[in-house]
This record gives C-alpha cells, sequence and structure tokens, in this order.
C-alpha cells in the first residue's frame, strides 16, 4: 500500500464531511457514521495514475475508484462496515501514438486517395484532449477531412484537428479521413503527428509521428511523328540486271 494518500468522504450532496490519510499500509477508514450514501474520493498524488477500474473479479484486490475524478459511490447500512473500496496507484504514463494509413499506395495523376489518421492512448494516464496534424504531400490538393467528435481546419497542406474528449488508457479516437487528389507524378510522402491540447510533458516521443508513401507513375507520352513504312530503294541503289554482251565494233 502506499501511505500519506488523501481520502476525502462526500455526503449525497457532494459536501466533504470527512477527511483523513492513508497509512504505511494505504490503509484508510472512516468511523462512526450514520447509515446512507456516500462517495469516497482519493486525491491523486503527483506523478501517479489511477489504474484500471474493476479489471479483477476479486473485488478486493483491484482498483474501485474512477480514472478521471478517483471517486467510487458507498452506501452504508445500520452497524455495517465498507472493506472493499480501494484504490490502485501507477507511476504515471502519459503517452499519445498516430497512425497515418492510405488507402492505396500506388496511383496515377487524377486518382484521389484516402488517407485515414488515428490518435491513440497507449499509456495509463488519461489524456484530457488531443491534437493531430496531418501534412499532405505537395503533389496532392486537399478535397475533404471530417472525423466523428474532431474539430478540424485546413490551412494550404496542412489539416489539423482538435479532439476535445478524454482519451482513456488504451482507447483510440474515431478515425480522421483525409480526401486528396494527386497532381503530380514522383514519390509522395505524406505525415501526421499528435500532442495533447494541453502540451503537457510525454513519457514517450517516438510514437508521436508516423508517415506514408504514395508512389505516383509519370504518365506515358506518345510520339509525335507516325511510325513509316520502310521506303523503297532509290534509283541509285536499284538492283540492275547484268548487261547483255555487245557486237564487236566493225
Amino acid at each position: 500500500g502506499v501511505g500519506g494518500v488523501t481520502v476525502q468522504l462526500q455526503n449525497a450532496d457532494g459536501e466533504v464531511v470527512a477527511t483523513t490519510t492513508t497509512d504505511e499500509n494505504g490503509d484508510y477508514s472512516f468511523e462512526d457514521l450514520p447509515p446512507g450514501d456516500y462517495v469516497v474520493v482519493v486525491v491523486l498524488p503527483d506523478g501517479e495514475a489511477f489504474s484500471l477500474q474493476n479489471v479483477s473479479d476479486d473485488d478486493t484486490v483491484d482498483s474501485d475508484v474512477n480514472l478521471l475524478s478517483g471517486k467510487v459511490p458507498a452506501t452504508v447500512g445500520p452497524g455495517e462496515e465498507v472493506t472493499d473500496l480501494d484504490a490502485g496507484l501507477l507511476q504515471e504514463n502519459r503517452d499519445l501514438a498516430v497512425d497515418i494509413a492510405i488507402d492505396t499506395t500506388e496511383a496515377s495523376i487524377g486518382d484521389e486517395v484516402t488517407y485515414t489518421v488515428t490518435g491513440s492512448n497507449p499509456g495509463n494516464t488519461p489524456v484530457e484532449g488531443v491534437v493531430m496534424t496531418t501534412t499532405l504531400p505537395s503533389g496532392t490538393e486537399l478535397v475533404s477531412h471530417n472525423g466523428e467528435g474532431w474539430e478540424c481546419s485546413a490551412q494550404g497542406q496542412e489539416v489539423t484537428c482538435v479532439y476535445p474528449d478524454t482519451l482513456m488508457p488504451g482507447e483510440s479516437a474515431p478515425p480522421v479521413k483525409i480526401v486528396a487528389t494527386v497532381l503530380e507524378a514522383g514519390s509522395l510522402e505524406a505525415s501526421a503527428t499528435i500532442r495533447p491540447l494541453d502540451d503537457l510533458e510525454e513519457v514517450t516521443l517516438s510514437n508521436n509521428d508516423d508517415n506514408v508513401v504514395l508512389t505516383v507513375a509519370s504518365p506515358t507520352t506518345p510520339s509525335d511523328e507516325p511510325p513509316t513504312a520502310d521506303e523503297p530503294p532509290t534509283a541509285d541503289e536499284s538492283p540492275t540486271a547484268d548487261e547483255s554482251p555487245t557486237a564487236n565494233q566493225p
């Protein structure tokens, strides 16, 4: 257990009626409570995160508090003791990751391609709001962008999308779809980045950017001159018959 953690008790109206701290074993108690409905609130220490809620069948050993609020409801009956309301604590690991994919890796000039950009939270800490920026290749032109729950805007080749909701540990946000028209041939690279909306520091940054390459073939140009048949030989080149013998001159 973790000692020195502040624990509050709220009544049904949300008023704090008692406060205590955990002992060296991580235990806490509120005594002589009248029967009724309460809410236990565990105040998260700096640098810590709550472990996932109710992941075990044994309610005496898993974490019961909400990941965001640290709260868990409790009902106390006459003469009853409630002893299974716990909070699991972990070292905070704030982390975001982004993935960009394309519906085809080869295209021709004039084709439309669709990029799918997905942000996720592989860490153990809820992240309240994220920002994803997708940069399209210069050889493409933006057609459209959309994503459920995202607020997106475009400027030039950049599409910036804000997800204002909380991204929970292990969750992915709805994907953002970006459609573009291919304008040029070559190897066209698109990239995507992600960061927390509040710009708080992350533990891992190596998964905060991703890229994908589209190969566009150069168009083939037919020859301006039509093919010609073999030219007939010229007079000088014409084959001649053997000359006939001439009579002796008198």
